[in-house]
């Protein structure tokens, strides 16, 4: 059917595949392109600090409320816990229609319901949205024969170089590269 009318209209065919060539390259055009486009994920954490207190301590006294606090907050669909030594964080997902800025409000106003109730000790809650662009992109590791710091001082020594070759950032803590297992980039 389309072979004939092809046949018989050729210019018809024509003005068609030009129509759908300008659309196309309009649509092209006008699309929006970003390499790390902006998205706002429904990811939001809260953690609570309790220095000196065992798991078991903080799961009851800290971990349980904020999760009861946080069942009332609205568009949750899934919810995270966990209470280590010292630290106790809960971390929610939300609808992907949930505005996070609201939802984020809304978790600090549930949490300060609870706050009172936490220990003299413990931290101030800290809530904030998971952000993608916060984890690096590419990590690099380096590796030798050599000692670390033998290999640390190299890559100290070379940094300009390295960057300009592979064109990207290293890390950098305390201005010193982190290469695993020198002492010099251990937290703590």
């Amino acid at each position: 059917m389309l072979s004939k009318l092809a046949v018989k209209r050729p210019v018809t065919m024509i003005m068609a595949l030009f129509a759908v060539f300008i659309l196309g390259t309009v649509s092209l055009i006008k699309t929006p392109q970003a390499l790390m486009p902006d998205i706002d994920y429904p990811y939001a954490l809260a953690m609570v600090t309790y220095p000196g207190a065992g798991p078991e301590e903080i799961d009851s006294l800290i971990t349980e409320p904020m999760e009861e606090s946080f069942a009332s907050v609205e568009g949750v669909k899934n919810m995270i816990s966990m209470t280590s030594e010292g630290a106790a964080m809960v971390m929610l997902e939300f609808d992907m229609d949930i505005d996070m800025n609201f939802a984020t409000l809304d978790m600090r106003e549930k949490l300060s319901l609870v706050q009172n109730s936490f220990p003299d000790d413990a931290s101030s809650p800290t809530i904030m949205k998971v952000n993608m662009d916060a984890v690096p992109v590419m990590q690099i590791y380096a590796y030798s024969d050599k000692e670390t710091a033998e290999l640390a001082q190299y890559l100290e020594d070379n940094h300009t170089a390295l960057r300009a070759y592979l064109r990207c950032r290293f890390r950098i803590y305390d201005g010193k590269y982190g290469v695993a297992g020198d002492d010099r980039f251990r937290s703590g």
